[in-house]
């Protein structure tokens, strides 16, 4: 009688959680690079969705992501100091915005969402789909890497990879028994991996999630929510 099995590799099985853990939610650490395919489709809300949210300090809560309004977020957060362009201290309130899509995570073959809270990595996807020489998003894999361990001094780069192409039958059945339903999170929070299973169990992530809370870029919080193709526009 063993407690462990035979082939018991402490190093592999360690490595899951210094490396961010297998959270299904998309995030890197400082140093790290994954090579993802996006899937979202705007035609689909249960693949991709935009949003706001706002955190109140007082509270220690977050109100449940929405899709009705900047205004609406606003008139919930509370008022924060910011440092506008010109080093000015200015105080209002502020809601986040963001982007939740699915994702196939090549290099470590699995579904995930990734939540883009930072305006600079929406900006670099929507000059993707703008360009000619890529346009579609979901027609060819990205590396993302990730340098800076702080929000003060992390950046992103993201490099799209050719071949274009579809996505590989293996992608697309992997996102299909993943069951992601991204319109989840405006139902009172709700998850959204494995929401579309009848019997989706409850599932907690909010170490990776406040990760990405704390990855939201900020610096300047009066530009308006980038948008991945014109229809999007206001």
């Amino acid at each position: 009688m063993s407690l462990l099995p035979e082939d018991y590799n402490a190093s592999e099985f360690e490595k899951e959680s210094s490396e961010g853990g297998q959270s299904q939610f998309f995030s890197l650490k400082d140093g790290q690079a994954r090579t993802i395919r996006i899937m979202g489709d705007q035609d689909k809300p249960e693949t991709f969705v935009m949003g706001y949210s706002a955190w109140r300090e007082g509270n220690k809560k977050s109100r449940p992501n929405t899709d009705r309004g900047y205004s609406e977020m606003v008139e919930y957060a509370e008022i924060q100091t910011f440092t506008d362009r010109n080093g000015k201290e200015v105080e209002r309130k502020e809601a986040k915005k963001f982007w939740l899509f699915q994702i196939y995570n090549v290099t470590e073959s699995r579904a995930q969402v990734w939540e883009v809270r930072r305006r600079d990595i929406r900006r670099m996807l929507e000059e993707f789909e703008r360009n000619p020489k890529w346009g579609d998003l979901t027609q060819y894999d990205i590396t993302v890497t990730r340098t800076g361990k702080d929000i003060s001094n992390t950046n992103y780069s993201l490099m799209p990879e050719p071949p274009k192409k579809p996505p590989s039958d293996e992608v697309i059945k992997a996102m299909n028994e993943a069951k992601i339903d991204c319109s989840a999170v405006f139902k009172d929070g709700g998850y959204p991996m494995g929401a579309l299973a009848e019997d989706a169990p409850a599932v907690n992530d909010q170490e990776n999630m406040a990760r990405l809370n704390e990855e939201d870029d900020t610096a300047d919080p009066l530009a308006p929510l980038q948008r991945v193709a014109s229809k999007y526009r206001d």
